[in-house]
């Protein structure tokens, strides 16, 4: 056990930015319990995200004029309600998002020469395009936030890591 602390404290100290980098980042993914609010509802199994727009969006009964034909109760439909993905999508697709830039950064890590970008971001645009089409009235406003700054968060330590693994390189050759 005292040799895992003693490698621990050692890569701490060989990588400082890269272990605060990657404690920023998971950080920001336990802020998802504070950042998407849910409520578990009484016998259903599903969560439904608390917003406050969606609620005022629904008329209240009292404020139903005209509602009854012949003294019966008549339904009014709502047309502006918009058909919004499960804040657990969302949150499916910001943790595959990551998985895909850690595999990509440290696929040929070892042999690449040079800072590698552009996939990394065509990824992130398509992610946001992806968010941009299926969250109709932005509910889920979070998202593209989160995106990027995990993103970014992933992209300063892959940056880091391949400058230091420049610089022993040089050292060695």
């Amino acid at each position: 056990m005292e040799n895992f602390f003693t490698t621990i404290r050692l890569s701490i100290n060989r990588y400082p930015v890269a272990f605060i980098l990657g404690g920023l980042l998971l950080i920001q993914l336990f802020s998802l319990i504070w950042v998407v609010p849910f409520v578990v509802t009484g016998d259903q199994e599903s969560d439904v995200l608390l917003t406050q727009g969606l609620s005022e969006s629904i008329p209240k009964l009292s404020e139903m004029k005209g509602a009854q034909i012949d003294s019966q109760a008549a339904a009014v439909v709502n047309e502006d309600v918009c058909n919004a993905v499960s804040a657990g999508v969302w949150i499916f697709l910001l943790f595959a998002y990551i998985a895909l830039l850690v595999y990509n950064f440290s696929y040929r890590f070892k042999e690449s020469v040079r800072i590698q970008w552009f996939w990394e971001l065509i990824y992130t645009l398509l992610f946001l395009l992806v968010w941009l089409l299926f969250d109709e009235c932005f509910i889920h406003s979070w998202f593209p936030f989160m995106l990027i700054e995990t993103g970014l968060i992933v992209f300063g330590i892959y940056a880091y890591l391949f400058e230091k693994k420049r610089s022993i390189e040089e050292l060695l050759f």
